[in-house]
């Protein structure tokens, strides 16, 4: 940040933070078996936010020398703005090292990216000449710096690698998309590259057989990416804006049974090594650990300082932003837990377990649903139907429909390895019971 841009804003408000985030991004992109993109751009931005009269004021920017405007918007928001209802903190948040920067990350080259995918591209095309492999390899380096008119300073460096590889494959009246990803805050090793070449290649092989079910209840294994789909559904319910406005179905609910089982969904910040964990948020509080669910019973919920305020609690340190938002209430890294060990199985004997019910790997159009509620109504977009444990082929025109809270209480096993998508670490999950419509 220009220095007279800091010295801008202590001159004009008492009461301050700025958060200033920048972005180094490589992305390397084929689609269509070619190379498309290889653009490495930079954006970085601030945003400031004040208490003026008892009254909260925000403005952000990507031009960051000056600031005169930056505060003259400032002070125009807070005439109009919330009351708020929390002071700036002073204490310093973070102190632990949790490995999210890794320099070969920022190290890697065009060229190395894009030998990962040829790697995929030559696999994939060789395998099936109709097939389009489509795959992105993207490294970010994100750094964070937050200040306040308390004496905090903080910064944090973050490198990111996410890896996307989809195949496509297009015939009369039929068109098929397999996809798989990672992220994470280091060089995958080639096990890691191979893992994931081998789950696509088993996601494809299956899908070119077809398959026909009946509208009925089923027994469902939600694979890791689908039911990190599920789970993202059920979070938004634990979202502390949602309980300040009273409209989360557990607003009522701390400490009742969510589940018969004992589950827990445990939001960790701490996580080694992990994309979403964070030694301090947004409002430079360090993150707690939460059980958003714990032995089945619903137990918190995510806060920042502002909602905390209004609601008369102690934030819990999730209090998420960007440089162009205010922080709201959010979430790091999810993890969800079983405490029975007779569910915990590995997936070939879930599988073999199955008279009769179907795979999902991939829904589409579950977040239009009523997810506040619980209802579900998804279109399967990748699935397979499976008899007398043995996988028969790809089902179509199939939907997965019901209330998914319910679902909660119809695990009939637990995958022994769990899997990171995104900022879930999870297992495949075998359902007992699920509607399943057929169009």
């Amino acid at each position: 940040m220009d220095p007279s841009v800091i010295k801008n804003i202590r001159g004009t408000f008492k009461e301050w933070d700025l958060f200033h985030e920048s972005v180094n991004t490589l992305p390397v992109i084929f689609e269509n078996n070619e190379l498309k993109s290889t653009e490495e751009n930079f954006r970085e931005g601030a945003g400031l936010r004040i208490i003026q009269d008892g009254k909260l004021g925000f403005s952000s920017t990507t031009q960051l020398s000056g600031g005169s405007r930056l505060t003259d918007y400032c002070q125009e928001t807070s005439r109009l703005g919330d009351t708020a209802c929390f002071s700036f903190p002073d204490k310093k948040a973070g102190g632990q090292d949790l490995k999210v920067f890794d320099d070969k990350v920022r190290d890697l080259t065009l060229a190395m990216a894009a030998d990962w995918g040829l790697f995929f591209i030559e696999k994939f095309s060789r395998q099936d000449e109709k097939l389009k492999v489509n795959v992105t390899i993207e490294k970010n380096i994100i750094r964070k710096h937050l200040i306040n008119s308390a004496g905090l300073d903080l910064e944090e460096e973050k490198s990111v690698l996410d890896i996307m590889v989809s195949l496509f494959r297009a015939e009369e009246n039929n068109f098929l998309e397999v996809y798989d990803y990672r992220s994470m805050t280091r060089l995958p090793d080639q096990k890691e590259i191979e893992d994931l070449s081998e789950n696509l290649d088993f996601l494809y092989r299956h899908s070119l057989d077809k398959s026909e079910i009946k509208s009925g209840y089923y027994k469902v294994f939600f694979s890791p990416k689908a039911f990190s789909h599920l789970l993202g559904l059920l979070l938004a319910s634990f979202d502390g804006k949602l309980f300040e406005k009273k409209i989360s179905y557990f607003c009522d609910k701390i400490g009742s049974p969510f589940s018969a089982m004992k589950i827990d969904l445990i939001d960790d910040p701490s996580l080694e090594g992990r994309v979403y964990s964070t030694g301090f948020d947004g409002e430079g509080i360090r993150p707690e650990r939460l059980y958003l669910i714990k032995d089945g019973r619903v137990n918190d919920f995510s806060l920042d300082l502002q909602t905390a305020g209004k609601l008369k609690k102690s934030t819990n340190g999730h209090g998420m932003r960007g440089y162009s938002s205010m922080p709201n209430p959010g979430f790091t890294n999810i993890e969800f837990k079983v405490h029975d060990d007779n569910l915990i199985e590995e997936r070939k004997k879930m599988i073999n377990s199955i008279d009769e019910g179907i795979w999902v790997d991939q829904l589409l159009g579950a977040g239009q649903s009523n997810i506040l509620g619980g209802e579900l109504s998804a279109n399967i977009d990748l699935g397979y139907y499976i008899s007398q444990g043995e996988i028969k082929g790809r089902i179509k025109d199939t939907m997965i429909t019901g209330n998914f809270f319910d679902f909660f209480n119809k695990i009939l096993n637990v995958e022994k390895e769990r899997y990171s998508y995104s900022r879930f670490l999870v297992p495949g999950i075998l359902f007992d019971g699920i509607s399943v419509a057929v169009k």
